[in-house]
């Protein structure tokens, strides 16, 4: 395979961008770029990727290279990194994420032969007090995959992604509109268009820690998987998924109710839990909810 662009988005990721840049470092297939987007850190992270740049004898990390920018957050990062790539294909990775040794080259193995401009693999979610929990539901079938996905029961992380340039400058690359969703927006469309192969095996480890996106701005995401639904619900539709995106929603507007019960603003909290219902009426915690907010 021709050049790969590796492109990570930097903020203040001094705690963990050691391992990440190491795990790249350790790559077997070594025929790539790293682009670091710095969005406007404040903290010595790139201080550190300097140090580590000039003691490896890594190809990928001796030539890595440092853009900055002014903070304008992680999907801004990913597409200066996009507009800065020499490669073919692109991959991308967390500031806080592992690859294991042979992702690269086993996402290069899997698209051989295939028209596919899109590859996602299976991951582990790893914890800081040593658990560890594997992922393994993606698939092969690109209408399968489009349908997980939108349904909720599928998620890819940007880490496990390898995409072709060309389909990902095609497509906008990614919607500042949608943060912190704007990677679940960006790999409905390419699942929408593009073939896709899977690959099952378990080559990244995908941080969890107290202070990811996903544990401090949870509301803030529910919000944006609202947009996300609106923005692709004529085409869920037409696919024939519009079942899944209908619970979907239910799921995201329930949990925007308990957000707004626990900072005890009843009557949002009310109005959630109706619209959730209005989606999905057969769902008994949707009703358990509402009364519960009623009577409270």
């Amino acid at each position: 395979m021709s050049l790969i662009s590796i492109i990570l988005p930097l903020y203040n990721g001094g705690e963990f961008i050691e391992k990440t840049l190491l795990s790249v470092g350790q790559q077997s297939f070594n025929n790539a770029e790293l682009i670091i987007v710095d969005d406007g850190s404040t903290d010595s992270s790139a201080e550190i990727i300097k140090k580590i740049s000039s003691k490896s004898s890594c190809s990928i990390l001796k030539n890595l290279k440092i853009v900055t920018q002014k903070n304008g957050g992680v999907a801004s990062a990913r597409n200066h990194g996009i507009n800065e790539a020499k490669g073919e294909w692109l991959s991308f990775i967390d500031q806080d994420d592992i690859w294991l040794p042979e992702k690269l080259e086993r996402q290069v193995e899997v698209l051989k032969g295939t028209n596919a401009s899109f590859c996602y693999t299976a991951f582990s979610r790893f914890y800081a007090d040593g658990r560890e929990v594997v992922k393994k539901n993606g698939s092969d079938d690109r209408n399968k995959s489009l349908r997980l996905l939108i349904s909720g029961k599928l998620f890819i992380p940007p880490s496990t992604v390898l995409v072709k340039k060309e389909t990902a400058k095609v497509e906008g690359g990614f919607n500042s509109d949608f943060i912190p969703s704007d990677e679940w927006d960006f790999f409905l469309r390419i699942l929408e268009k593009y073939d896709a192969v899977y690959c099952p095996e378990v080559l990244v480890k995908f941080r969890s820690h107290p202070t990811s996106t996903a544990k401090t701005q949870k509301r803030k995401i529910f919000e944006a998987q609202l947009k996300v639904i609106d923005r692709h619900t004529v085409i869920a539709k037409e696919a024939g998924f519009n079942k899944e995106l209908k619970k979907r929603k239910a799921n995201v507007l329930w949990h925007l109710g308990k957000e707004y019960e626990a900072d005890n603003d009843k009557k949002a909290a009310r109005d959630f839990y109706i619209e959730a219902i209005k989606n999905n009426p057969v769902r008994i915690k949707l009703f358990s909810s509402l009364i519960r907010c009623l009577i409270k």
